[in-house]
Formats: structure tokens, sequence, C-alpha cells
């Protein structure tokens, strides 16, 4: 078979980073190709569930450093401030012995960036590469090369698509140009709130009197998630709502009013009305991808497998990538073919990500669907 020395991963989001330190550890040579010139402070939080958790810690992730806020008590509520349901993830995290985390994406993604560049003990390979503003946008995956807008050519043994739910290397694998996007139905306002700012209000401080998630539901899929993050300095605020007029929009951001987002909540009680002044964001939706690999190029994460934000795995399933992939690449009898070691790592992976998705798909999750899913358990 052939020797897996170095690996070249295009792009630098969750995904990426989390195989270049899952490849370090096992000593491959890691370059890193992202697209945009500097990786700024975006995004909003990210919910880091115990089976992705678990193999942050792996990595030698510091919760401390990625300022993460440690889970609480879930609630739901109805559109009349009614408790309906609640969960305690600490009892989840009791249990299972591993933590819960929200997490500012930002945090996340530099923590992960430390951890891949930085040096490490000697069975380490040498820290990732980094390597901004490259723009691929060719892949030849018989040879393993990748070209940037730029003419440049860079050769590994591996070529992996990281590039998240507009590869550019899924296309070259799959030979095809994507289909459009499915508009899912629901855009979510998204938005971060300073919790000593919603502290000094008396309508809003009632959100941020103790760490906790919140789920306010009311009818037609309207829906309203908040939870801290960033060492329980921020509020990150999550509502996905039914909007027929995005439908016709090939994007995952659009322009949205506040009274837009009122309107749809005016039924509850004033104080979430209050607090609801964000931006949309469209959700969209991918049928799962079929074949994640051609030659020496393999897809992981959103690339391969896009997820609808309702089971809060997308994420976590691209860690679970991860820390799955060495084992089907370096793991394996030395006569076997880079082809069937890929093969085996999708066979592997297709039907819990494509599970995951499925139940994503119909799901609005609450503290009642959080306690039954699968997905955090792995």
């Amino acid at each position: 078979m052939s020797q897996i020395n170095k690996v070249l991963i295009v792009g630098a989001g969750i995904a990426g980073l989390s195989i270049a330190i899952a490849l370090r550890k096992r000593g491959v040579v890691v370059e890193i190709f992202e697209r945009t010139p500097e990786l700024s402070e975006v995004g909003a939080a990210i919910s880091v569930a115990p089976n992705s958790a678990r193999v942050l810690l792996s990595f030698g992730f510091d919760p401390k450093r990625a300022r993460a806020t440690d889970a609480g008590p879930q609630y739901e509520y109805n559109k009349d401030g009614v408790v309906v349901d609640s969960l305690d993830l600490r009892d989840i995290v009791r249990d299972v012995g591993v933590p819960w985390w929200f997490l500012h994406r930002a945090d996340l993604q530099f923590e992960l960036l430390r951890i891949a560049t930085s040096d490490r003990d000697e069975s380490w390979g040498p820290p990732a590469m980094l390597r901004l503003g490259f723009n691929i946008i060719r892949v030849d995956c018989d040879s393993g090369v990748i070209v940037s807008d730029k003419g440049e050519r860079f050769q590994g043994d591996l070529i992996i698509g990281a590039d998240g739910v507009k590869s550019v290397i899924r296309q070259e694998i799959t030979g095809r140009m994507d289909e459009p996007s499915v508009y899912s139905g629901h855009s979510a306002f998204r938005s971060l709130y300073n919790i000593e700012e919603l502290k000094a209000d008396p309508e809003l401080r009632v959100f941020v009197n103790e760490i906790k998630m919140e789920d306010w539901v009311g009818r037609d899929g309207r829906r309203c998630l908040l939870y801290p993050c960033r060492d329980n300095t921020l509020l990150n605020l999550f509502a996905p709502v039914f909007w027929e007029a995005s439908q016709s929009v090939e994007s995952w951001r659009a322009n949205g009013k506040a009274s837009d987002l009122a309107e749809k909540f005016k039924e509850f009680p004033k104080p979430l009305q209050k607090l609801l002044f964000p931006g949309l964001w469209q959700i969209r939706d991918r049928n799962p991808v079929h074949g994640w690999h051609k030659g020496k190029a393999l897809l992981i994460g959103d690339a391969a497998h896009p997820m609808l934000p309702h089971q809060g795995q997308g994420g976590a399933q691209a860690i679970e990538d991860a820390a799955s992939l060495p084992i089907f690449l370096l793991d394996t009898p030395p006569d076997m073919s880079l082809a069937a070691r890929l093969q085996r790592f999708e066979e592997f992976r297709y039907p819990r990500v494509t599970a995951i998705q499925e139940r994503s798909r119909q799901q609005k999750e609450g503290p009642k669907q959080r306690e039954d899913s699968e997905a955090w358990k792995c």
C-alpha cells in the first residue's frame, strides 16, 4: 500500500483543524490551506456534547484556554413562558464521565489551531503548516495535487476536503457540479449578547440568572434557543422560524429585519421579544453525499455530510470523522490499497452521519429530544 506521510487539508475550520491534529498525533506531516487571508473571530456559539468533547480532550484540548462554559440545566418553555419540560445536562455529564461545553466557535477554532501548530512531544509529527490566503480551485485526485487560483501546485499522499458545505473538493470528487442547496423551510435569527449588559436590565436579567439553556417553543416551528458561552460572558441566541420569502435565495446568509422577527414572536413574553434584534441566517439543506473519496482525495465534515442545526451535531460529527480516519489510514493491513481504506472509513461513518442528518431534518430539538438522542453518546 502507499505510505501516508504527508497530507494536504483544504479548509481550516473545525473539520480541517481536527483532522490535522488527529493525523499529526500519528506522526503525519500536515499542511492546511485556507482561502481567507486570516482567521478572524466570526460565528456564534456551539454546543460541544460529550461525544465530541471526549475526542477533543484526547487531542489535548484545554477548555479553560478556550473559555468553555460547562452546561447546566435545560428548560423548555411554551409561548406563555410556562416550563413544559426540563433536563439537567449535568446528569448526563455525570453518567458518561465526559464534559458538555458551550463554546464560541472562534474560541474552539483557535484552540484547535494552537494544538495543530504548536510544539508537542516527540511522538507527534511536526507542527502543521497553515497557509492562509490560498484559494484552492482544483484537485487532481489521481496524483494528489491541489492547485490554487494563482496557479500554485502542491502535492501530498492524501488530499482531505474539509472545505464546508460549498466544497470545491466535493465537485472534483463527484465529477459534477453541486445541485443547489434546498431551502429547508426555516431561517434562523442568530446573535450574541453581553451577559453583564443583560444583567443590568431588569427585564432581561431573567435570561442570565444562572448558567442554563432555555428553549422557547411556539407553533409552526417557531423556537428561540438561548445558552451562554465564553466563560459565561456572552449569551447566544438561535431562533429558527418558517420563512417563505427566503426560499429563492441560494445563500446561507440573508438580510433580516428585527421587525420581521418581532412579528414571528409577538405572542411570546415581552422580555423575550425585547431580546430579539439579531440578523437572519438561512437554514439550507443538502442531501447526503454518496462517494466521499476518489483516488487520493477524501471529504470530511460538512463537505461530506452537511447538517441542519437542530441536533447540534455538525461540528461534533466533523470531530468524530477526525478521530476515526487515522485508524483506517494507518492501522490497516500493509497490503490494503488506499481506495479500500478510504472506502472502509466511509462505510463506517456513513450510517451514523446520515442518521443524524435525517433526525435533524425531522426534529426540532428540545430537552426530551436531546435526552433521547443517541448522537452525543459516542
